[in-house]
């Protein structure tokens, strides 16, 4: 199958995903003890994100985290807030100060892109 057709049929989570994984430069998988680290972190970066998702969803919008890797978890807005003009900034000055404060692993949170299109 050629990688155009293949891309075709791709979710956009699994587009994000590969993505996260290529701006990264990973090639090779994790080792359990890794894993389990990076899923501890995940974790903890998810719970912090939930103490300000209800804000988020009252503007009709959400935040999906993507994935977790070399210190930077990547996010992505859904809802309203997939494409808003102030996403980035919501990001840079909201979201990633709460979880960089709280979840010491974490040093930036990125906005993942939406659309391949």
């Amino acid at each position: 199958m050629s990688e155009e057709k293949k891309e075709e049929q791709m979710s956009e989570e699994e587009k994000q995903a590969a993505y996260v994984r290529a701006e990264n430069g990973e090639v090779s998988p994790l080792t359990p003890e890794e894993e389990a680290k990076k899923k501890d972190v995940m974790g903890r970066i998810e719970h912090t994100l939930n103490k300000i998702r209800p804000y988020i969803q009252a503007e009709g919008g959400d935040l999906r985290l993507l994935d977790y890797s070399n210190g930077i978890a990547y996010v992505s807005m859904i809802g309203a807030c997939a494409g808003c003009m102030m996403a980035t900034v919501d990001i840079s000055q909201g979201v990633q100060a709460l979880v960089v404060d709280e979840v010491p692993e974490v040093q930036a949170v990125k906005l993942a892109p939406t659309s391949y299109y």
